[in-house]
C-alpha cells in the first residue's frame, strides 16, 4: 500500500512539474520575438535601453527552463543509482547555469525590480541565497558529504521553483485589486519565504525519519 501511495505521489509530482513547465514555456516563448514592449517588458520601458539589463533579462529567462528540468530529474533515485554519469553531467549543468548564468543575471534584474527598495531586497536575497545553496551543494558532493549535498540541493531547487511559484502568485493576485506597489512588495518575498520554509520542512522530516530508522535498527540488535 505504501509503495502504491509513493508511486502515486511521484506521478502527481511529475504531472504538476510538466504542467507548470508548460505554462512557463508558454510565458517564455513570446520573448523569442525580442519585442521590447511585450508582457513583463512593457513595465520596464524606463530601463529597457540599458544593454546589460536587457541582456540579463533574456539570458535569465531562457536559461531558467534548462535549470528547472536538469534540477528536477536529479531527485529521482534512478538518476543517481542507475544513471550516475548522467546524474553528474546534469548536476554540473545545473550548478554552472545557476552560478555563472542565471544567478548573476537574476541578481542584476533584482537590483532593478519594480516597486522600490523592499521588492528589490526580496529578489536580491532570493538570487544570493539561490547561488549560495547551489554552491554549498556542489562543495558538499566534492567533499563526498552526501547528506549535506542532498539537503543543500533541496534548498537550491526550492528556490529554483520560485520561478514557478512567483508566476502562480502573480496569477492569483491578478484577481484582487491590491495595488501595484503592494502587489510587488508581496510577490518579491512570497516567491522566496514559502519555498524556503517548505525546503526546511522536507529536510526536517527526512532527518526525523533517518533518526527513527536508526532507532529501530538499534532496537532490533
Amino acid at each position: 500500500m505504501r509503495n502504491v501511495i509513493s508511486k502515486g505521489l511521484i506521478l502527481l509530482l511529475i504531472y504538476l512539474f510538466v504542467f507548470f513547465s508548460y505554462l512557463m514555456l508558454e510565458l517564455t516563448l513570446p520573448y523569442l520575438s525580442f519585442d521590447n514592449t511585450i508582457a513583463f517588458l512593457s513595465s520596464k520601458q524606463d530601463i529597457i535601453h540599458i544593454d546589460y539589463w536587457r541582456l540579463s533579462f533574456y539570458v535569465h529567462v531562457f536559461s531558467s527552463m534548462f535549470i528547472l528540468i536538469t534540477g528536477f530529474v536529479q531527485f529521482f533515485r534512478a538518476s543517481f543509482q542507475r544513471y550516475l554519469k548522467l546524474h553528474r553531467l546534469l548536476g554540473k549543468i545545473y550548478v554552472f547555469l545557476i552560478l555563472f548564468v542565471s544567478g548573476p543575471t537574476g541578481l542584476i534584474m533584482a537590483v532593478f525590480a519594480n516597486g522600490g527598495i523592499i521588492p528589490q531586497a526580496g529578489f536580491v536575497t532570493l538570487a544570493i541565497a539561490w547561488m549560495i545553496f547551489t554552491y554549498l551543494a556542489y562543495r558538499a558532493i566534492r567533499q563526498k558529504n552526501l547528506k549535506r549535498h542532498r539537503e543543500m540541493m533541496i534548498r537550491s531547487y526550492a528556490l529554483t521553483l520560485s520561478a514557478i511559484t512567483l508566476r502562480s502568485w502573480v496569477f492569483l493576485f491578478s484577481y484582487y485589486d491590491l495595488g501595484y506597489l503592494y502587489t510587488f512588495v508581496l510577490i518579491s518575498w512570497i516567491a522566496l519565504i514559502p519555498n524556503w520554509l517548505v525546503a526546511e520542512a522536507i529536510i526536517y522530516i527526512k532527518r526525523r525519519a533517518a533518526i527513527n530508522q536508526n532507532d529501530f535498527a538499534r532496537a532490533d540488535k
